[in-house]
């Protein structure tokens, strides 16, 4: 659990596209997150950013269905969260947006090596923005260090690997705010892009004795986010197709 005091913080916002993976509020990935990019809440410096920003820069929506699967031996690993060099994804949102995220390299926070995670998001009028988010992805799990803007040696652990059903962890802890993980199950989740064996993963944020917001991410095997949900927003991002 990360535990940070809001002036150094930044609350970062669920979004409909997780895991900036992460992007703007209807389109956006890696991961992982866990999050909004117009509706969150996650802070630092005081400044609002969506935890798709943190999560995802793939999200969207078109989802053909899915099945609960009887959990295997093991529980989930990086392969629910791929991260080489030059991996692609472009997640469509139900509103007409899509978010194209890329892996570019890596970058140095103090001695922490990072890897740059770029999103280009195109809205239904197409308008386009660019952002970036700094990741780092082991063994353990999915943590964000922030953005080139605002880098961060201290790493959120917005995934905890391995993946297991039932599984929770706390993400962050900041003031009277506070982010929870949980594993809720493992599914087939049918998407544009495919099907795909998911984790389906909650990030509830509470302030104080009240729930601010929840975002729901589906991870799929060998794929990344490929469908998040917020209870701030009503759109639906999907992953329309992934390169590698």
């Amino acid at each position: 659990m990360i535990s940070l005091p809001i002036t150094s913080t930044h609350f970062i916002r669920s979004a409909v596209s997780p895991l900036h993976f992460m992007g703007r509020a209807g389109g956006g990935w890696p991961i992982f997150g866990l999050l909004e990019a117009k509706k969150g809440v996650k802070i630092m410096g005081n400044r609002l950013f969506s935890l798709a920003v943190v999560l995802v820069a793939m999200a969207g929506l078109l989802v053909s269905g899915c099945s609960v699967l009887q959990q295997s031996g093991g529980g989930g690993g990086e392969s629910y969260f791929p991260h080489a060099n030059g991996y692609a994804w472009r997640m469509t949102g139900s509103d007409g947006s899509s978010t194209i995220m890329t892996v570019e390299g890596t970058a140095s926070i103090g001695s922490t090596t990072v890897q740059c995670f770029s999103s280009l998001y195109i809205s239904s009028s197409n308008t386009r923005s660019t952002s970036e988010a700094y990741y780092k992805v082991d063994g353990s799990g999915v943590y964000a260090h922030g953005s080139p803007s605002y880098p961060s040696s201290i790493g959120i652990p917005l995934i905890q690997f391995p993946l297991e059903v039932g599984k929770t962890w706390d993400v962050m802890v900041s003031g009277s705010y506070s982010t929870k993980a949980t594993v809720i199950s493992k599914e087939n989740m049918t998407v544009p892009a495919g099907t795909f064996d998911c984790y389906k993963i909650t990030l509830a944020t509470t302030y104080g004795s009240s729930e601010a917001y929840t975002s729901t991410l589906w991870l799929g095997n060998n794929a990344g986010i490929v469908k998040s949900i917020s209870s701030t927003s009503t759109v639906e991002t999907t992953l329309a197709w992934k390169s590698f």
